[in-house]
């Protein structure tokens, strides 16, 4: 098996995981948040959650578990 079709068979192997993990997207440019959003749900991310700053994302970890966070290094009015 090449490793071309050894990526794609983890990958399957990891899509019913993937569903389960939770995703916060936090990025205050509204085009760019979408984009990771749509490649997340691309790949099999089903709980997929965004905010536009930094003082929504700290109230959206107190209210859920987010297994994954992936961040815009400079955002107003909060890093």
């Amino acid at each position: 098996m090449n490793s071309n079709n050894q990526l794609k068979a983890s990958i399957h192997k990891l899509l019913p995981q993937l569903s389960r993990i939770q995703v916060l997207i936090m990025d205050d440019n509204v085009q760019m948040a979408k984009v990771v959003r749509d490649m997340l749900d691309a790949i099999g991310f089903e709980r997929i959650y965004t905010a536009r700053d930094g003082s929504s994302a700290i109230k959206m970890l107190n209210q859920r578990p987010i297994d994954m966070v992936l961040t815009d290094w400079r955002m107003e009015p909060m890093d």
